[in-house]
């Protein structure tokens, strides 16, 4: 059975567009893409779970989930310019 959202896509689709954004904003850079993909999926998965919440408790798991993914991609990005 595969989940839909509210606007009616999968969840999957959901997924991947946003895992795509997110690769597209980085750049594009050669990768297998699994780091965005997590990335992505937690992001979905936090929104969906979000749905039912308060809108102050929800604006703040958004800017949460945001700014760990922000600064997990800024590290990982800045060990890549170390190493290069």
């Amino acid at each position: 059975m595969t989940m839909k959202s509210e606007s009616g896509d999968s969840v999957e689709q959901r997924i991947a567009v946003r895992a795509y954004e997110m690769w597209m904003r980085r750049g594009a850079p050669i990768s297998d893409g699994k780091d965005d993909w997590f990335a992505a999926r937690m992001e979905i998965q936090a929104e969906l779970m979000m749905a039912g919440a308060s809108p102050a408790k929800r604006k703040a798991k958004v800017a949460k989930s945001q700014a760990s993914t922000t600064s997990r991609t800024k590290v990982k990005s800045e060990g890549r310019r170390a190493q290069a």
